[in-house]
C-alpha cells in the first residue's frame, strides 16, 4: 500500500515539503521540528497537533524505548503580530517519531497518508542501511578469508601437500578441537552450509588470522613435506584457539553464528543499492 501511495501526486508533494524541512544533526542523524511538520500534515492549529505528538511519545514508551531519544522538547521565538515575539513550545523529532506521529495522525487528511508512506519507506531504508553496515563488514571479512585460504592453499601445494582434505582438517581440529563435519552438527548448520557461510565477525577474523599465520610459519621456517605442513597448520590453529578462548571467554565452537547465510547478507546489500538515497 505504501508503494502505491508513493506514486500519487499527493505523496510527491508531501515528500518534497518534508525533505525541504529535514535537518541533520552534527552526528549525521535526520530530525524535524514539530512546528514545521504540523502544517504539512494538515494541522494548522498547534494545540490540535500536540496530542498527536503525545500519542507518539506514549507509543515509543510502550515499545520499551526512551521517548526523549526521539521527541525532545525545546522552545522557539515566534511572531505574534506588530513585531512582538514570544517563546512557544517546540519539539525535535527523530525519523521514528515522525513515522509514529504520521501513523497517529488523522487518516482523513491526504497529507497524513502521504507522510505515512514517506516515513514508512524511509524508516525501512534507515533500518536496511544499519543492517547493511554489519552485512558489508561480514562480506568483506569473508572475502579476506577466501584470499587467505587461497594463499595457504598455494603454499601447501608448493611444499608438497597433496591430501588437501587432511591439511584443511588439521585447521578445523586445531581451532575447534573437532572435524568440519562434527563442527557443522555442533553449530546446527544446515545441509550444504559451511561455518564460513554463517560465521560472525570474530570467527571469520580467526580463520583469516590462522591461514595467514600458518602461511608465514611455513615460509619463514622453510617447512616442507606434507606431514610437516599439516602439523604446522594444526599448531597455528591451536594457538588461534587459545587466543580466542583467552580473549573472548569461550571456545570457537561455542561462538554464536549469524542467523542467515552470507548470500542473504549480499542480497540485502544489493537491495539497499536500489533504494532512494537520502
Amino acid at each position: 500500500m505504501a508503494t502505491d501511495i508513493a506514486k500519487t501526486p499527493q505523496y510527491k508533494h508531501t515528500i518534497r515539503r518534508l525533505e525541504e524541512i529535514r535537518r541533520r544533526s552534527p552526528s549525521g542523524q535526520d530530525f524535524w521540528l514539530a512546528r514545521e511538520i504540523a502544517p504539512i500534515l494538515g494541522y494548522m492549529v498547534w494545540d490540535k497537533f500536540v496530542p498527536v505528538v503525545e500519542r507518539a511519545r506514549d507509543a515509543i514508551a510502550n515499545n520499551g524505548e526512551n521517548p526523549s531519544h526521539h521527541i525532545a522538547p525545546t522552545s522557539k521565538l515566534m511572531g505574534v503580530g506588530k513585531g512582538a515575539r514570544r517563546r512557544g513550545d517546540e519539539f525535535f523529532l527523530s525519523r521514528a517519531a515522525c513515522y509514529l506521529i504520521a501513523m497517529n495522525g488523522d487518516p482523513a487528511k491526504p497529507a497524513v497518508a502521504g507522510a505515512q508512506a514517506y516515513f514508512l519507506i524511509q524508516t525501512r531504508a534507515s533500518e536496511l542501511r544499519a543492517q547493511a553496515f554489519k552485512d558489508e563488514k561480514r562480506i568483506n571479512l569473508r572475502g579476506k578469508v577466501t584470499l587467505a585460504n587461497k594463499r595457504i592453499g598455494d603454499i601447501a601445494k608448493d611444499v608438497g601437500v597433496t591430501r588437501y582434505g587432511l591439511f584443511h582438517d588439521a585447521k578445523y581440529r586445531g581451532i575447534y578441537n573437532m572435524s568440519a563435519k562434527e563442527l557443522a552438527r555442533h553449530k546446527g548448520l544446515l545441509d550444504g552450509e559451511t561455518i564460513l557461510d554463517r560465521a560472525a565477525a570474530l570467527e571469520l577474523s580467526a580463520h583469516e588470522f590462522q591461514a595467514n599465520l600458518a602461511a608465514e610459519k611455513i615460509l619463514n621456517e622453510g617447512i616442507s613435506g606434507e606431514a610437516n605442513a599439516i602439523r604446522a597448520n594444526r599448531t597455528v590453529a591451536e594457538h588461534v584457539r587459545s587466543v580466542v578462548i583467552q580473549q573472548a571467554g569461550r571456545a570457537p565452537e561455542d561462538l554464536a553464528i549469524e542467523p542467515d547465510h552470507i548470500k542473504d547478507a549480499q542480497r540485502r546489500v544489493n537491495q539497499l543499492k536500489m533504494l532512494p538515497k537520502d
